[in-house]
Protein backbone atom coordinates (compact mmCIF):
# COMPACT_ATOMS: atom_id res chain seq x y z
CA UNK A 1 0.00 0.00 0.00
CA UNK A 2 1.49 3.27 -1.23
CA UNK A 3 2.23 5.72 1.99
CA UNK A 4 1.02 9.10 1.45
CA UNK A 5 2.33 12.08 4.08
CA UNK A 6 0.61 15.08 3.84
CA UNK A 7 1.73 18.47 5.25
CA UNK A 8 0.21 22.25 5.67
CA UNK A 9 2.61 24.45 5.61
CA UNK A 10 2.11 26.58 9.24
CA UNK A 11 2.50 30.36 10.25
CA UNK A 12 0.99 29.89 13.35
CA UNK A 13 -0.84 27.39 15.62
CA UNK A 14 -4.15 28.86 15.47
CA UNK A 15 -6.73 26.06 16.41
CA UNK A 16 -8.10 25.57 13.40
CA UNK A 17 -7.80 21.96 11.22
CA UNK A 18 -6.19 22.79 8.09
CA UNK A 19 -9.45 21.58 5.72
CA UNK A 20 -8.26 21.26 2.82
CA UNK A 21 -5.13 18.86 4.15
CA UNK A 22 -7.97 17.20 6.11
CA UNK A 23 -10.24 17.06 3.20
CA UNK A 24 -7.43 15.42 0.62
CA UNK A 25 -6.36 13.05 3.31
CA UNK A 26 -10.03 11.70 3.54
CA UNK A 27 -10.49 10.99 0.11
CA UNK A 28 -7.10 9.35 -0.15
CA UNK A 29 -7.87 7.28 2.98
CA UNK A 30 -10.89 6.36 1.01
CA UNK A 31 -9.25 5.06 -2.13
CA UNK A 32 -7.22 2.48 0.01
CA UNK A 33 -3.90 4.68 1.14
CA UNK A 34 -1.71 4.95 3.95
CA UNK A 35 -2.33 8.18 5.27
CA UNK A 36 -0.61 10.28 7.48
CA UNK A 37 -0.56 14.09 8.53
CA UNK A 38 2.19 15.97 10.19
CA UNK A 39 0.73 18.96 11.27
CA UNK A 40 3.23 20.92 13.13
CA UNK A 41 2.12 22.38 16.90
CA UNK A 42 4.26 23.60 19.65
CA UNK A 43 4.83 19.98 20.65
CA UNK A 44 5.10 18.09 17.96
CA UNK A 45 8.25 15.92 17.16
CA UNK A 46 10.53 17.31 14.70
CA UNK A 47 9.91 16.60 11.55
CA UNK A 48 12.81 14.65 10.11
CA UNK A 49 11.98 12.09 12.95
CA UNK A 50 8.71 11.47 11.59
CA UNK A 51 9.85 10.84 7.99
CA UNK A 52 12.06 8.44 9.22
CA UNK A 53 9.03 6.63 11.16
CA UNK A 54 6.52 6.95 8.65
CA UNK A 55 8.95 6.32 5.57
CA UNK A 56 6.61 8.25 3.05
CA UNK A 57 6.40 6.71 -0.66
CA UNK A 58 5.02 10.10 -1.84
CA UNK A 59 5.40 14.05 -0.01
CA UNK A 60 2.33 16.60 -0.41
CA UNK A 61 2.63 19.85 1.03
CA UNK A 62 -0.28 22.67 1.00
CA UNK A 63 0.66 26.43 1.21
CA UNK A 64 -0.67 29.51 0.82
CA UNK A 65 1.72 32.34 -0.29
CA UNK A 66 2.82 33.48 2.58
CA UNK A 67 3.90 29.91 3.65
CA UNK A 68 5.38 29.12 0.48
CA UNK A 69 9.01 29.67 2.05
CA UNK A 70 7.88 27.14 4.53
CA UNK A 71 6.56 24.45 2.40
CA UNK A 72 10.14 25.49 0.39
CA UNK A 73 11.99 24.42 3.36
CA UNK A 74 10.05 21.14 4.33
CA UNK A 75 10.08 20.17 0.67
CA UNK A 76 14.16 20.71 0.96
CA UNK A 77 14.56 18.07 4.14
CA UNK A 78 12.13 15.38 1.98
CA UNK A 79 14.83 15.52 -0.45
CA UNK A 80 17.97 15.68 1.91
CA UNK A 81 16.03 12.43 3.15
CA UNK A 82 15.45 10.65 -0.06
CA UNK A 83 15.61 12.37 -3.39
CA UNK A 84 13.77 10.68 -5.30
CA UNK A 85 10.71 10.92 -3.62
CA UNK A 86 8.01 12.50 -5.26
CA UNK A 87 6.79 16.02 -3.66
CA UNK A 88 3.61 17.73 -4.98
CA UNK A 89 2.24 20.88 -3.99
CA UNK A 90 -1.15 21.98 -3.61
CA UNK A 91 -3.14 24.65 -2.38
CA UNK A 92 -3.58 28.48 -3.03
CA UNK A 93 -0.07 29.37 -4.39
CA UNK A 94 0.93 27.00 -6.56
CA UNK A 95 -2.68 26.85 -8.08
CA UNK A 96 -2.20 30.54 -9.02
CA UNK A 97 1.76 30.45 -10.11
CA UNK A 98 2.22 26.97 -11.03
CA UNK A 99 4.99 27.70 -13.84
CA UNK A 100 6.83 29.35 -10.39
CA UNK A 101 6.21 26.84 -8.16
CA UNK A 102 7.52 24.01 -10.27
CA UNK A 103 10.64 25.81 -10.92
CA UNK A 104 11.94 25.49 -7.36
CA UNK A 105 14.21 22.09 -7.80
CA UNK A 106 12.19 20.24 -4.98
CA UNK A 107 8.86 20.33 -6.30
CA UNK A 108 8.19 17.63 -8.76
CA UNK A 109 4.19 18.16 -9.29
CA UNK A 110 1.59 20.62 -8.76
CA UNK A 111 -1.86 20.19 -7.98
CA UNK A 112 -4.48 23.08 -9.25
CA UNK A 113 -7.51 23.88 -7.54
CA UNK A 114 -9.21 21.43 -5.89
CA UNK A 115 -6.80 18.62 -5.12
CA UNK A 116 -8.81 15.54 -4.26
CA UNK A 117 -9.13 13.60 -7.37
CA UNK A 118 -6.08 15.31 -9.09
CA UNK A 119 -4.04 14.08 -6.19
CA UNK A 120 -5.50 10.62 -6.52
CA UNK A 121 -4.66 10.32 -10.44
CA UNK A 122 -1.65 11.48 -9.68
CA UNK A 123 -0.64 8.13 -7.26
CA UNK A 124 -2.56 5.90 -9.95
CA UNK A 125 -0.32 7.32 -12.25
CA UNK A 126 3.24 6.74 -10.08
CA UNK A 127 2.13 3.37 -9.11
CA UNK A 128 1.92 2.31 -12.52
CA UNK A 129 5.79 3.86 -13.15
CA UNK A 130 4.69 4.79 -17.13
CA UNK A 131 4.96 8.36 -15.91
CA UNK A 132 2.87 9.77 -18.26
CA UNK A 133 0.97 12.38 -16.52
CA UNK A 134 0.11 14.45 -19.62
CA UNK A 135 -3.55 13.68 -19.04
CA UNK A 136 -3.88 14.12 -15.76
CA UNK A 137 -6.43 17.27 -15.42
CA UNK A 138 -5.55 20.16 -13.12
CA UNK A 139 -1.84 18.89 -12.71
CA UNK A 140 1.31 20.96 -13.60
CA UNK A 141 4.87 18.73 -14.04
CA UNK A 142 8.06 18.88 -15.25
CA UNK A 143 9.33 17.09 -18.09
CA UNK A 144 12.83 17.45 -20.17
CA UNK A 145 13.30 20.80 -18.30
CA UNK A 146 10.28 22.17 -19.60
CA UNK A 147 6.78 22.95 -17.42
CA UNK A 148 4.10 21.34 -18.22
CA UNK A 149 0.60 22.65 -17.33
CA UNK A 150 -2.72 20.44 -18.03
CA UNK A 151 -6.31 21.61 -18.20
CA UNK A 152 -7.79 22.43 -15.11
CA UNK A 153 -9.93 20.22 -13.79
CA UNK A 154 -13.71 20.72 -13.52
CA UNK A 155 -14.64 21.60 -10.12
CA UNK A 156 -16.49 18.88 -8.16
CA UNK A 157 -20.07 19.33 -8.78
CA UNK A 158 -21.48 16.87 -5.97
CA UNK A 159 -19.47 17.42 -2.93
CA UNK A 160 -21.46 15.21 -0.43
CA UNK A 161 -19.41 12.80 -2.84
CA UNK A 162 -16.41 13.76 -0.92
CA UNK A 163 -16.04 12.04 2.49
CA UNK A 164 -15.95 14.09 5.92
CA UNK A 165 -12.88 15.59 6.78
CA UNK A 166 -10.11 13.21 8.22
CA UNK A 167 -9.60 14.77 12.02
CA UNK A 168 -9.04 11.79 13.31
CA UNK A 169 -5.53 12.36 11.60
CA UNK A 170 -4.72 15.19 13.65
CA UNK A 171 -4.38 16.17 17.49
CA UNK A 172 -7.81 16.39 18.62
CA UNK A 173 -6.73 16.87 22.21
CA UNK A 174 -5.37 20.13 20.79
CA UNK A 175 -7.93 21.49 18.42
CA UNK A 176 -10.69 20.55 21.34
CA UNK A 177 -9.34 23.04 23.67
CA UNK A 178 -10.89 26.64 24.09
CA UNK A 179 -9.93 29.44 22.74
CA UNK A 180 -10.62 33.31 21.59
CA UNK A 181 -13.37 32.11 18.64
CA UNK A 182 -15.95 33.62 17.79
CA UNK A 183 -14.37 36.72 18.77
CA UNK A 184 -14.79 37.68 22.51
CA UNK A 185 -16.02 33.97 23.14
CA UNK A 186 -14.20 31.08 24.95
CA UNK A 187 -15.60 28.43 23.28
CA UNK A 188 -14.46 24.40 22.06
CA UNK A 189 -14.86 26.10 18.22
CA UNK A 190 -14.38 24.03 15.20
CA UNK A 191 -14.14 24.99 11.87
CA UNK A 192 -16.75 23.45 9.15
CA UNK A 193 -16.68 24.40 5.32
CA UNK A 194 -19.74 22.99 4.39
CA UNK A 195 -19.56 24.74 0.80
CA UNK A 196 -17.38 26.15 -1.94
CA UNK A 197 -16.97 28.72 -3.86
CA UNK A 198 -18.92 32.44 -4.21
CA UNK A 199 -20.71 34.21 -6.98
CA UNK A 200 -18.95 37.31 -6.58
CA UNK A 201 -16.11 38.92 -7.55
CA UNK A 202 -14.53 41.15 -5.06
CA UNK A 203 -10.67 42.41 -6.21
CA UNK A 204 -8.65 41.32 -3.10
CA UNK A 205 -10.23 37.57 -2.86
CA UNK A 206 -8.37 35.04 -3.64
CA UNK A 207 -10.68 32.43 -3.04
CA UNK A 208 -11.74 32.17 -6.33
CA UNK A 209 -8.77 30.83 -7.25
CA UNK A 210 -9.17 27.74 -5.30
CA UNK A 211 -12.86 26.92 -5.86
CA UNK A 212 -13.98 29.44 -8.85
CA UNK A 213 -17.48 31.36 -8.46
CA UNK A 214 -19.43 28.83 -8.80
CA UNK A 215 -21.13 28.29 -5.72
CA UNK A 216 -21.54 24.24 -4.48
CA UNK A 217 -22.92 23.36 -0.82
CA UNK A 218 -23.01 19.92 0.73
CA UNK A 219 -26.94 18.56 1.57
CA UNK A 220 -28.29 19.78 4.90
CA UNK A 221 -27.82 16.18 5.51
CA UNK A 222 -24.60 15.94 4.39
CA UNK A 223 -23.65 19.13 6.85
CA UNK A 224 -25.28 17.26 9.63
CA UNK A 225 -23.55 14.43 9.32
CA UNK A 226 -20.11 16.35 10.07
CA UNK A 227 -22.08 18.77 12.63
CA UNK A 228 -22.88 15.37 14.67
CA UNK A 229 -19.17 13.85 14.58
CA UNK A 230 -17.61 17.37 16.09
CA UNK A 231 -20.47 17.27 18.74
CA UNK A 232 -20.67 13.82 19.23
CA UNK A 233 -17.42 12.79 18.75
CA UNK A 234 -15.17 15.59 19.47
CA UNK A 235 -17.47 17.43 22.51
CA UNK A 236 -17.19 20.54 20.52
CA UNK A 237 -19.24 23.57 21.76
CA UNK A 238 -19.41 25.42 18.68
CA UNK A 239 -19.41 25.28 14.92
CA UNK A 240 -17.65 28.12 13.10
CA UNK A 241 -18.26 28.09 9.11
CA UNK A 242 -15.83 28.64 7.32
CA UNK A 243 -18.03 28.90 4.22
CA UNK A 244 -16.74 32.74 1.71
CA UNK A 245 -20.34 33.81 2.44
CA UNK A 246 -22.82 30.64 4.44
CA UNK A 247 -26.12 32.30 2.48
CA UNK A 248 -25.78 32.36 -0.74
CA UNK A 249 -28.55 29.46 -1.01
CA UNK A 250 -30.64 31.35 1.58
CA UNK A 251 -33.00 28.53 2.07
CA UNK A 252 -30.45 26.05 2.38
CA UNK A 253 -28.57 28.03 5.37
CA UNK A 254 -31.94 28.34 7.03
CA UNK A 255 -33.08 24.77 7.02
CA UNK A 256 -29.26 24.02 8.40
CA UNK A 257 -29.28 26.33 11.55
CA UNK A 258 -32.81 24.94 12.29
CA UNK A 259 -31.89 20.78 11.72
CA UNK A 260 -28.73 22.37 13.84
CA UNK A 261 -31.19 23.49 16.64
CA UNK A 262 -33.45 20.90 16.19
CA UNK A 263 -30.49 17.79 17.23
CA UNK A 264 -28.86 20.05 19.22
CA UNK A 265 -30.58 22.34 21.18
CA UNK A 266 -27.22 23.58 23.26
CA UNK A 267 -25.00 24.15 20.05
CA UNK A 268 -23.72 27.55 19.16
CA UNK A 269 -22.71 28.58 15.80
CA UNK A 270 -21.11 31.69 13.97
CA UNK A 271 -21.17 32.76 9.96
CA UNK A 272 -19.85 34.77 7.54
CA UNK A 273 -22.36 36.53 5.48
CA UNK A 274 -22.40 39.31 2.98
CA UNK A 275 -24.20 42.77 4.43
CA UNK A 276 -26.44 42.43 0.83
CA UNK A 277 -27.51 38.93 1.96
CA UNK A 278 -27.98 39.72 5.59
CA UNK A 279 -31.83 39.75 5.32
CA UNK A 280 -33.95 39.96 8.29
CA UNK A 281 -36.16 36.64 8.51
CA UNK A 282 -32.92 35.03 8.01
CA UNK A 283 -31.36 36.67 10.68
CA UNK A 284 -34.41 35.95 12.72
CA UNK A 285 -33.73 32.28 11.96
CA UNK A 286 -30.47 32.21 13.20
CA UNK A 287 -30.94 33.66 16.29
CA UNK A 288 -33.80 31.08 17.04
CA UNK A 289 -30.87 28.50 16.39
CA UNK A 290 -28.36 29.99 18.50
CA UNK A 291 -26.24 31.91 16.09
CA UNK A 292 -23.82 33.81 18.66
CA UNK A 293 -21.98 35.88 16.07
CA UNK A 294 -22.32 37.31 12.00
CA UNK A 295 -19.32 38.10 10.81
CA UNK A 296 -19.55 40.66 7.31
CA UNK A 297 -16.75 41.61 5.29
CA UNK A 298 -17.76 45.85 5.24
CA UNK A 299 -14.16 46.71 3.81
CA UNK A 300 -14.54 50.41 3.47
CA UNK A 301 -17.08 53.10 4.61
CA UNK A 302 -16.29 54.61 1.04
CA UNK A 303 -19.56 53.70 -1.27
CA UNK A 304 -16.24 54.72 -3.80
CA UNK A 305 -13.59 52.35 -3.12
CA UNK A 306 -16.56 50.12 -2.54
CA UNK A 307 -16.78 50.24 -6.10
CA UNK A 308 -13.00 50.04 -6.70
CA UNK A 309 -12.71 46.96 -5.28
CA UNK A 310 -15.76 44.95 -6.71
CA UNK A 311 -17.60 44.94 -3.39
CA UNK A 312 -21.12 45.06 -4.44
CA UNK A 313 -22.37 46.70 -1.79
CA UNK A 314 -23.07 50.10 0.23
CA UNK A 315 -22.37 51.76 3.15
CA UNK A 316 -26.17 51.59 3.59
CA UNK A 317 -26.63 47.91 3.10
CA UNK A 318 -24.14 47.57 5.74
CA UNK A 319 -25.77 50.19 8.41
CA UNK A 320 -28.99 47.45 7.85
CA UNK A 321 -27.12 44.83 8.09
CA UNK A 322 -25.26 45.41 11.41
CA UNK A 323 -28.45 47.00 13.05
CA UNK A 324 -30.63 43.92 12.05
CA UNK A 325 -28.13 41.60 14.04
CA UNK A 326 -28.22 43.75 17.04
CA UNK A 327 -31.86 44.39 16.63
CA UNK A 328 -31.66 40.08 17.77
CA UNK A 329 -29.22 40.40 20.29
CA UNK A 330 -26.51 38.48 18.68
CA UNK A 331 -23.05 39.24 17.99
CA UNK A 332 -21.15 40.88 15.13
CA UNK A 333 -17.36 41.07 13.67
CA UNK A 334 -16.58 43.81 10.90
CA UNK A 335 -13.56 43.86 9.20
CA UNK A 336 -12.00 46.70 6.88
CA UNK A 337 -9.24 47.04 4.48
CA UNK A 338 -7.21 50.32 4.25
CA UNK A 339 -4.42 50.76 1.63
CA UNK A 340 -6.54 50.10 -1.44
CA UNK A 341 -4.94 51.55 -4.42
CA UNK A 342 -6.86 55.11 -5.20
CA UNK A 343 -8.15 54.86 -1.97
CA UNK A 344 -7.55 58.51 0.22
CA UNK A 345 -7.08 59.58 3.64
CA UNK A 346 -10.74 60.86 3.71
CA UNK A 347 -12.02 57.63 2.47
CA UNK A 348 -10.15 55.82 5.56
CA UNK A 349 -11.92 58.36 7.81
CA UNK A 350 -14.99 57.41 6.16
CA UNK A 351 -14.36 54.01 6.95
CA UNK A 352 -13.74 54.67 10.40
CA UNK A 353 -17.49 56.70 11.45
CA UNK A 354 -18.64 53.51 9.24
CA UNK A 355 -17.13 51.55 12.00
CA UNK A 356 -18.33 53.42 14.87
CA UNK A 357 -21.84 54.02 13.81
CA UNK A 358 -22.32 50.05 13.16
CA UNK A 359 -20.69 49.93 16.46
CA UNK A 360 -19.93 45.87 16.31
CA UNK A 361 -18.78 43.55 19.07
CA UNK A 362 -15.51 43.26 17.17
CA UNK A 363 -14.13 45.42 14.41
CA UNK A 364 -10.72 45.01 12.79
CA UNK A 365 -8.47 47.03 10.41
CA UNK A 366 -6.17 45.15 7.81
CA UNK A 367 -3.91 46.73 5.25
CA UNK A 368 -4.45 45.50 2.00
CA UNK A 369 -2.55 42.63 0.89
CA UNK A 370 -2.72 41.87 -3.32
CA UNK A 371 -2.55 37.95 -2.95
CA UNK A 372 -1.11 36.12 -6.17
CA UNK A 373 -4.22 35.34 -8.59
CA UNK A 374 -6.38 38.28 -7.57
CA UNK A 375 -7.82 41.36 -9.88
CA UNK A 376 -6.24 43.66 -7.86
CA UNK A 377 -2.86 41.99 -7.99
CA UNK A 378 -2.79 41.79 -11.52
CA UNK A 379 -3.61 45.42 -11.55
CA UNK A 380 -0.66 46.14 -9.25
CA UNK A 381 1.57 43.91 -11.84
CA UNK A 382 0.93 46.10 -14.90
CA UNK A 383 0.68 49.41 -13.19
CA UNK A 384 4.24 48.66 -11.13
CA UNK A 385 2.34 49.29 -7.93
CA UNK A 386 4.70 46.93 -5.93
CA UNK A 387 6.82 49.14 -3.66
CA UNK A 388 9.56 46.10 -3.62
CA UNK A 389 9.34 44.39 -6.99
CA UNK A 390 11.78 41.73 -5.43
CA UNK A 391 9.35 41.09 -2.52
CA UNK A 392 9.21 38.32 -0.17
CA UNK A 393 6.50 35.53 -0.16
CA UNK A 394 6.31 36.11 3.66
CA UNK A 395 4.64 39.84 2.60
CA UNK A 396 2.15 38.39 1.54
CA UNK A 397 -0.10 38.22 4.52
CA UNK A 398 -2.30 40.63 6.41
CA UNK A 399 -2.02 40.04 9.93
CA UNK A 400 1.02 39.26 12.28
CA UNK A 401 4.08 41.09 13.28
CA UNK A 402 6.08 43.38 11.00
CA UNK A 403 3.49 43.29 8.97
CA UNK A 404 5.15 45.47 5.88
CA UNK A 405 2.57 47.30 3.34
CA UNK A 406 3.36 46.01 -0.37
CA UNK A 407 1.90 48.49 -2.88
CA UNK A 408 2.06 52.41 -3.55
CA UNK A 409 -0.72 53.92 -2.64
CA UNK A 410 -1.54 58.06 -1.30
CA UNK A 411 -0.36 57.03 2.34
CA UNK A 412 3.63 55.94 2.99
CA UNK A 413 4.37 52.45 4.35
CA UNK A 414 4.88 54.02 7.70
CA UNK A 415 1.29 56.34 7.26
CA UNK A 416 -0.39 53.13 6.65
CA UNK A 417 1.03 51.57 9.66
CA UNK A 418 0.22 54.41 12.03
CA UNK A 419 -3.30 54.36 10.73
CA UNK A 420 -3.95 50.71 11.10
CA UNK A 421 -2.84 50.40 15.10
CA UNK A 422 -4.63 54.15 15.53
CA UNK A 423 -7.66 52.58 14.33
CA UNK A 424 -7.60 49.18 16.07
CA UNK A 425 -6.96 50.95 19.08
CA UNK A 426 -9.99 52.28 19.24
CA UNK A 427 -12.13 48.90 19.04
CA UNK A 428 -10.19 45.93 19.38
CA UNK A 429 -9.69 45.40 23.06
CA UNK A 430 -13.49 45.74 23.26
CA UNK A 431 -13.58 42.18 21.99
CA UNK A 432 -11.15 40.99 24.28
CA UNK A 433 -13.03 41.84 27.95
CA UNK A 434 -15.61 40.42 26.87
CA UNK A 435 -14.54 36.54 27.18
CA UNK A 436 -13.19 37.97 30.88
CA UNK A 437 -17.12 37.00 31.95
CA UNK A 438 -16.38 33.26 30.31
CA UNK A 439 -15.50 31.47 33.98
CA UNK A 440 -13.77 28.62 31.87
CA UNK A 441 -11.14 31.99 30.68
CA UNK A 442 -10.86 32.53 33.87
CA UNK A 443 -9.87 28.70 34.55
CA UNK A 444 -7.65 28.32 31.82
CA UNK A 445 -5.38 31.92 32.50
CA UNK A 446 -4.68 30.46 36.25
CA UNK A 447 -3.57 27.11 35.10
CA UNK A 448 -1.82 28.68 32.78
CA UNK A 449 -0.13 30.94 34.82
CA UNK A 450 0.23 28.29 37.61
CA UNK A 451 2.09 26.02 34.72
CA UNK A 452 4.50 28.69 33.96
CA UNK A 453 4.78 32.05 36.25
CA UNK A 454 6.77 33.74 33.89
CA UNK A 455 4.13 34.08 31.86
CA UNK A 456 2.26 35.73 34.45
CA UNK A 457 5.00 38.19 34.61
CA UNK A 458 5.07 38.96 31.18
CA UNK A 459 1.69 39.30 31.25
CA UNK A 460 1.69 41.92 33.84
CA UNK A 461 4.89 43.24 32.43
CA UNK A 462 2.97 44.22 28.99
CA UNK A 463 -0.32 45.34 30.50
CA UNK A 464 1.26 47.81 32.48
CA UNK A 465 3.23 49.33 29.11
CA UNK A 466 0.90 49.55 27.15
CA UNK A 467 -2.71 49.52 29.09
CA UNK A 468 -3.90 46.80 26.46
CA UNK A 469 -5.35 43.90 27.76
CA UNK A 470 -5.75 42.17 24.36
CA UNK A 471 -1.80 42.52 23.80
CA UNK A 472 -1.23 41.36 26.89
CA UNK A 473 -3.31 38.28 26.78
CA UNK A 474 -1.85 37.28 23.81
CA UNK A 475 1.96 37.47 25.76
CA UNK A 476 0.03 35.03 28.71
CA UNK A 477 -2.32 32.50 26.17
CA UNK A 478 -0.22 32.93 22.88
CA UNK A 479 -1.90 30.18 21.11
CA UNK A 480 -5.45 30.75 21.73
CA UNK A 481 -5.82 34.46 21.21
Amino acid sequence: MTKVLLIPAKRDFARFIPLGVAYLAAYLEREKYDVKVYDELPDSVPFKEFLKEFKPDVVGISCMTATFGKAENLAKEVKSYKADLPVIFGGIHPTSAPKETLQNSFVDFVAMGEGEETFAELLKELETGNADFSKIKGLAFKKDGDVVINERRPLIKDLDSLPLPARHLFNMDYYTQRWNWPRGHWLKTANLMSSRGCPYSCTYCASKVMFGITFRANSVKKTMEEVSELVDKYGFECVSFSDDTFAIDKKRAIEVAQEMHKKYPGLLFRVQLRANTCDEDLIAEFKKANCIQVDIGVESGSERVLKLIDKKITPEQVKKAFATVKKYGMGSSATFIIGIPGETIEDIKMSEELAKEIDSDYTQFFILTPYPGTPIYNFAMENDLFLNPDHSMDDFRHGGENLKPMLKVSLTPEQLIIERDRLNSQFVDKAVTNFLNYDNFIKDLAEGFIKDPDKFKEYTKILKETGSIGRALKVAMPHKL
